[in-house]
């Protein structure tokens, strides 16, 4: 659609791609090196990553991927439905005898909180996400409290959500993200994006 860089607003969070499930337990297994594409979505970057894999693990629903990475020299805890490709190198490596669990998302105390409600097509967040309050509504909708650590990550979540979450309180800055966003799919897109983002309740964040 000839849109590029920073313009890029990826609103895909789709399951983990079982063959890159597969590989990386192979190489977990062969204790062969790994090449992963990598998208960060608090960064919003993509990047390659050499990694020691140690341990594929699910939390909670989610893929991980825990081992030494190369670039920072340290232990890394990568979520694998964010690897977008995955190459097994021929280096093998010395694993440790006791690998360290995963290191899911642990917000600090400092983060930002927002408020979201949800409707029941949009409770998935409650259980996809560590939510710090949850609370009925109505009968159908929920109010719960969600650490944020970076506003990309609250504008895909809420352009995910669509018309089934919205923020009621937070910053100033995070209650209107989703708005921004959702400007920023209808000026690349058009009339197509605006069945998606331009309906009435549609969120304005991640």
């Amino acid at each position: 659609l000839g849109v590029e860089g920073d313009d890029v607003l990826d609103i895909d969070l789709g399951p983990v791609d079982e063959p890159t499930l597969a590989a990386l337990r192979h190489a977990v297994v062969d204790r062969q090196q790994v090449v992963i594409d990598y998208y960060a979505l608090g960064r919003d970057e993509r990047a390659e990553r050499t990694v020691d894999p140690w341990l594929v693990v699910n939390d909670a629903g989610a893929w991980y991927l825990v081992g030494h990475d190369h670039r920072s020299g340290e232990r890394r805890t990568f979520r694998i439905d964010r690897v977008v490709s995955v190459r097994v190198l021929d280096e093998g490596f010395d694993a440790p005898a006791d690998p360290p669990a995963a290191e899911v998302f642990s917000p600090t105390a400092d983060a930002p909180r927002i408020t979201l409600e949800l409707d029941e097509a949009g409770r998935w967040v409650a259980d996809a996400y560590p939510v710090e309050v949850a609370e009925v509504v109505d009968g159908a909708t929920i109010r719960v409290v969600l650490a944020v650590t970076a506003t990309p990550w609250l504008e895909r979540l809420m352009l995910r959500l669509g018309p089934h979450g919205r923020v009621v309180g937070g910053p100033p800055e995070l209650v209107a993200a989703g708005a921004a966003a959702a400007a920023r799919v209808l000026a690349r897109y058009g009339d197509a994006g605006t069945a998606a983002t331009d309906r009435p309740g549609a969120p304005a964040h991640r």
